[in-house]
């Protein structure tokens, strides 16, 4: 159990780990959709010691109603997130809509930070058309990283439960997740193949499993050839939820990334507000 001190204004919260003041490095942590914060706690045991966490409790949390899409995008959101934060941020990690939508900041904040670490987001090349057969594929991932996230979820017993059984858990979950949800992946993965890529002005590095659809349909080298500049590791049976699954191995893209990015950012969009939702 992760000791955290809370801020939260409306429908986003920061969780701190680790001392308010001192010398350590600012790292911030984003979940992906249908996630929460308490998915980091592997690799905060990787980063306490050296980094000041903020875990970030977004409005697409597991469980919600979706209704927050009709005050705020999910950038929005974030920013909202972002400013309860009262020191700059030296390290963004996300994953999955969280990567995605820190993608989006970086493409148009160059002053947020310094350095960001991707997992598993999701990219849409500029020449495939956000036409009904990406929609349809879209769909198929989704399925798949609700599938992947209650097979982990599961544990040991995912063994021992049958195909069927399984297959009905994860209609259950997307009934529930609905149209409204599917449409803030699709947004997303629509969105991404118009972003700037190229004005980023932080140094980052994106993990991925090579088998993962939701980049670029598995080419990554569609991926690298509009962001040359980010840092690409594919790693094979990383999966999805490789931020769980092996919370080593993105600690050390962290620590890596953190010596070889440029001195700290300044800005005032790091300073907390009393803003209210």
């Amino acid at each position: 159990m992760m000791n955290t001190h809370t801020i939260s204004v409306g429908d986003v919260a920061v969780h701190r780990v680790g001392d308010e003041s001192g010398p350590q490095p600012v790292c911030v942590l984003a979940h992906g959709l249908e996630d929460g914060w308490q998915s980091w706690s592997g690799l905060i045991g990787q980063l306490a010691s050296t980094y000041r966490c903020y875990l970030l409790d977004l409005p697409w949390r597991a469980g919600n109603t979706y209704e927050w899409r009709r005050s705020f995008e999910p950038l929005t959101w974030l920013e909202r997130a972002l400013r309860l934060i009262p020191e700059p941020i030296d390290m963004i990690v996300g994953h999955s809509l969280g990567a995605n939508v820190i993608l989006d900041l970086l493409c148009h904040d160059a002053a947020i930070t310094r350095s960001a670490v991707l997992i598993a987001p999701f990219y849409r090349p500029a020449a495939v058309p956000a036409d009904d057969r990406l929609r349809e594929q879209s769909r198929q991932y989704l399925r798949q990283v609700i599938d992947d996230g209650t097979r982990l979820r599961l544990g040991s017993r995912a063994h021992r439960i049958d195909d069927d059984v399984r297959a009905a858990m994860v209609d259950k979950q997307l009934e529930r997740i609905g149209p409204a949800g599917f449409d803030v992946l699709f947004d997303q993965v629509a969105a991404s193949g118009n972003l700037p890529l190229d004005q980023i002005a932080a140094s980052c590095t994106v993990i991925a499993d090579p088998e993962d659809l939701g980049l670029a349909g598995g080419d990554s080298n569609l991926f690298t050839s509009a962001w040359p500049a980010a840092n690409l590791r594919l790693l094979p049976r990383f999966g999805h939820f490789g931020h769980v699954t092996f919370p080593e191995v993105v600690a050390e893209a962290v620590r890596e990334l953190s010596q070889s990015a440029p001195t700290s950012v300044t800005g005032s969009a790091h300073m907390a507000t009393t803003e209210t939702a």
